[in-house]
């Protein structure tokens, strides 16, 4: 009897060992794919503060009415929006060039 006994503590120890394994294993798959969904909101946020600034300076030139506001916004646009909407638009390019 004493032998059934051990087995059982053996087997439950394992099965308790498992279920911890199980629920690391877990644990870590649901960090990595809330580290994935913090990473594409981190750009799509960036993408919206910089088209949003660039909203404000094309008000702001149409308010002040003068060539260097209307430049501002341009050098705005060619040096921030479009280079963070193409980093935007490149990562849903996959090699080879096919959309997906």
């Amino acid at each position: 009897m004493a032998m059934v006994g051990q087995v059982e503590t053996r087997l439950n120890s394992a099965l308790a060992a498992q279920q911890k394994a199980v629920q690391a294993s877990v644990a870590g798959a649901a960090l990595g794919v809330l580290q994935a969904i913090s990473i594409v909101l981190a750009v799509r946020l960036l993408l919206l503060l910089t088209l949003a600034g660039g909203f404000f300076l094309a008000v702001s030139a149409m308010d002040h009415q003068t060539s260097i506001s209307v430049w501002v916004l341009i050098a705005y646009a060619v040096l921030v929006i479009f280079p963070v909407a193409a980093i935007e638009y490149g990562r849903k390019i996959h090699v080879g060039g096919q959309n997906g």
